[in-house]
């Protein structure tokens, strides 16, 4: 596990939501990003200058604006399987989730990661919510709900 560390007093965080919402669970990250494009900047934690995407399933194509915002650090925020119980959550590091079962984009995570991380000589994380159905046109999951509203809280300045 990882933490995002930035050098500047106010970095600029990115945060990059991937998924699916018509797969249940997987579209936690999809669910967040939209979510907090819709609080106000001043409700917002001072701790960062935020831009949020909704990357969907193809978050390869975002590179682009995200080379445009030019943020010191960047959040990657998805569903995966790294084999916890529905809902947990936790922070990896590009090179920590190799091997994980996503379920809606071809590129892997870490692939994504290192490569924006190269080019735009930034940090890259990666936040994962531990889904308990993919299944499509499914509900979400009580426990990834409460995840999610979670990631959301952390970033509301309440």
């Amino acid at each position: 596990m990882t933490s995002l560390k930035s050098d500047k007093e106010i970095p600029h965080l990115l945060l990059l939501g991937i998924g699916n919402e018509l797969n249940g669970d997987d579209g936690a990250g999809c669910i967040i990003a939209d979510a907090i494009n819709l609080i106000p900047p001043d409700k917002l934690k001072p701790d960062f200058v935020m831009t949020t995407y909704n990357a969907g399933t193809v978050p390869e194509n975002f590179v682009s604006a995200i080379r445009k915002a030019n943020p010191d650090l960047i959040l990657i925020i998805d569903a995966g399987d790294f084999y916890e119980m529905s809902g947990s959550i936790e922070l990896f590091s590009p090179a920590d989730v190799t091997g994980f079962s996503f379920a809606t984009h071809a590129l892997p995570l870490n692939v994504l990661a290192e490569y924006i991380s190269s080019e735009l000589n930034v940090q890259v994380e990666i936040l994962l919510i531990q889904p308990e159905s993919n299944d499509y046109l499914s509900p979400l999951s009580p426990n990834v709900e409460i995840a999610i509203q979670e990631v959301i809280s952390f970033f509301r300045n309440s």
